[in-house]
């Protein structure tokens, strides 16, 4: 009997503590994400106050920034994707927002004071956890972003 007790309270405490754990696991994630999305605006600001631009942007100044995003362990909840310059799949790109989506969510995003513009015709999207080195560099029309060594 008292085993059988034992093993009910103990299901019954899961039951309550899972949604809580889950709540954290998303928290930290997002601060993760947020964090290095912040890291990566104040380089994007310094780069477009403090530099000049050159007739060739591959030779001129650049900053490089590490996004760390989440894959789900027992602290992460997984990030879908990281897109830079846009949200994947909108009918107009806006190249000042950065976005992200969390486990399946809604996805969230940040508004930057300039725009990112990357190789391609819409934002740069980084899926699947992992650290991604970034290269920062000056553009034309803002800030060149693009995976570092690619």
């Amino acid at each position: 009997m008292r085993v059988v007790l034992a093993v009910a309270v103990t299901l019954a405490l899961f039951a309550v503590a899972a949604p809580a754990a889950a709540e954290a696991r998303e928290y930290r994630s997002d601060r993760v994400v947020a964090a290095d999305l912040t890291t990566l605006e104040r380089a994007g600001t310094v780069l477009l106050d403090r530099e000049d631009r050159t007739p060739e942007p591959a030779t001129g100044a650049r900053r490089f920034v590490t996004l760390r995003v989440p894959g789900e362990s027992w602290t992460t909840a997984r990030v879908d994707w990281v897109a830079l310059g846009g949200r994947p799949g909108a009918a107009t790109p806006d190249p000042n927002v950065v976005a992200y989506a969390l486990a399946g969510g809604e996805p969230r995003t940040i508004e930057l004071p300039f725009p990112l513009r990357t190789d391609g015709d819409g934002p740069l999207v980084l899926e699947g956890g992992g650290r991604y080195e970034l290269r920062l560099s000056l553009a034309p029309n803002g800030v060149h972003v693009r995976r570092a060594g690619v």
